[in-house]
């Protein structure tokens, strides 16, 4: 059902939208995005208790660079730069936060790089870094509670009514589908980044010659309603066919999550690596770690991602066709075998 209703989407004529909708700042075929649902994190009550987290402590000293704060803000959409092509007319990373009006253009900031100018009949900050001075990233606010930020050559046409706005892919609509969505990150695997995928994680891959690995998304979402709210951080390997693959990376990620558990510096995460399950659903693997109840999930999720954003942040920053990052997991480290001993037994005096 909900495969169809995307296709029914993507045949719909595209039209232009206003610059004051969020939604006309969406890139044509975009690889990867970044959500966050603030709004719904703080009506679960999760919110109050992960912005004591050192994760959102991190991105909360950042924010006011953005012109925005965190308590501000409703929604994020990130949608990771493509690497390759012209410079000249590359979109860069596009960055949507909507919220309440105190979000607002960033200030002018030589420390930054930021500089004030006027674009389509608009105020707006010029990233100008010096290298990038034919396209460079830009800010705009809209209206009052939109800010974006994207390169140029993108922003220029948004503005000027003449762009037509991408949507959402139809895998992307499926994955990220069903209640309880507070933030997620979804990837298209492109050929480059299955080409370039390290050895340590060449298993979640096992058959990329006739059931190739297609998408991949984490996110975090709230299991039930009333006083049964408990929440759940779901990982995802989708496979182009779901023929072999999926029981083979199903069987590769048990084995890992089992050598993690004595992993000289992960093996501290033991309680949750236990905790993971991973199941099989049609072209699907799905790993699922129950995270509790809201006070109890933040602590698990400030523990647990800390590491995983910085693992991330090469991931989402630059996936494209011509050279992507991946999500770099730890490797795993297996026990040293025992040396043999000589023939013979010991030597004499040991």
């Amino acid at each position: 059902m909900i495969r169809s209703l995307a296709s029914l989407v993507l045949v719909l004529p595209a039209l232009a939208q206003a610059p004051t909708d969020p939604r006309a700042f969406v890139p044509r075929d975009y690889p990867c995005e970044v959500f966050v649902d603030f709004v719904a994190l703080r009506q679960s009550g999760l919110w109050d208790h992960l912005q004591r987290s050192f994760v959102v402590n991190l991105v909360s000293s950042r924010s006011d660079h953005f012109g925005a704060m965190l308590p501000d803000l409703d929604r994020v959409r990130v949608f990771p730069e493509t690497v390759g092509g012209d410079p000249a007319t590359r979109i860069g990373r596009v960055l949507v936060l909507e919220g309440a009006e105190h979000v607002r253009l960033p200030a002018v900031s030589e420390q930054e790089h930021l500089r004030a100018d006027t674009l389509a009949g608009h105020d707006v900050r010029i990233e100008d870094w010096g290298w990038n001075q034919t396209n460079p990233d830009v800010w705009v606010s809209p209206r009052p509670g939109l800010l974006v930020c994207a390169g140029q050559s993108f922003v220029t046409p948004v503005l000027e009514g003449k762009a037509t706005p991408g949507v959402p892919p139809p895998e992307f609509l499926s994955l990220t589908s069903g209640r309880g969505g507070l933030a997620h990150l979804v990837v298209q695997m492109s050929p480059a980044m299955l080409e370039d995928m390290p050895a340590e994680l060449r298993g979640m891959n096992p058959a990329p010659d006739d059931d190739a690995l297609s998408h991949l998304m984490l996110r975090v979402r709230q299991v039930g309603d009333g006083d049964g709210i408990t929440f759940e951080l779901q990982g995802t390997l989708r496979f182009a066919r779901g023929d072999v693959a999926p029981a083979k990376a199903a069987q590769w990620l048990r084995d890992q999550l089992q050598l993690l558990q004595q992993h000289r510096q992960y093996g501290a995460l033991k309680r949750l690596w236990s905790k993971v399950e991973v199941t099989v659903d049609g072209q699907d693997v799905v790993a699922r770690l129950g995270l509790g109840a809201a006070r109890t999930a933040a602590a698990e999720l400030g523990n647990s991602l800390a590491s995983l954003v910085f693992m991330t942040v090469r991931a989402v920053e630059t996936v494209g066709a011509q050279q992507a990052q991946v999500i770099v997991l730890p490797a795993v480290e297996e026990k040293p075998k025992p040396a043999a001993q000589p023939a013979g037994g010991k030597k004499d005096g040991g």
